[in-house]
């Protein structure tokens, strides 16, 4: 009984390393494109927008390089991501290149949506790489090592979209100095 249930779990966990990433992809541009809306009540778009940009100015190194455009008027910000993959690998820490991507978001009264897009991947130690993250298949990495990247990605943007959330739904306390 203790030999089946170990089978099976170990099973399971091997599937589970091995699933395929299913990037959320746009019906009419056909790219990986992850949106979220957060509803925040009682908040103003320009109270939203500036929690966007103390956000991106805390999420990224240098907020300024990264910010394309801004405009408090319209509450639309775009910007120039970049995150670094770090993942273990054939059972070392290693680093798994770079995804650059484009964050967009859109403030109004009660709500902000972000969006990331246009995902590209790039190896930092001169290795080639198939760079679009929705091909199966990648040469000349190894298939192990594109899922990795794949997944790390994944990972790493739905953990900075969860950021971004929180950081504009909270309420900052009042700073009385």
């Amino acid at each position: 009984m203790k030999q089946t249930l170990l089978t099976t779990a170990l099973l399971i966990t091997t599937v589970l390393a091995y699933a395929q990433v299913v990037f959320p992809i746009d019906s009419a541009s056909g790219q990986i494109r992850y949106e979220r809306i957060v509803a925040v009540e009682n908040t103003s778009k320009d109270l939203l927008y500036e929690r966007a940009n103390v956000w991106l100015a805390k999420a990224f190194v240098d907020s300024k390089e990264v910010i394309q455009y801004s405009n408090q008027e319209t509450g639309k910000v775009l910007a120039k991501g970049r995150l670094e993959l770090n993942a273990t690998y054939n059972g070392y820490e290693q680093s798994m290149g770079v995804v650059r991507f484009t964050l967009e978001v859109n403030t109004k009264e009660g709500r902000v949506r972000v969006l990331i897009s246009d995902l590209i991947h790039e190896f930092t130690d001169g290795n080639p790489s198939p760079g679009d993250l929705r091909k199966e298949k990648s040469y000349p990495i190894m298939k192990k090592a594109w899922r990795v990247v794949k997944s790390e990605t994944d990972n790493d943007i739905r953990s900075l979209i969860d950021s971004f959330e929180k950081a504009v739904s909270e309420v900052p306390k009042e700073d009385d100095w």
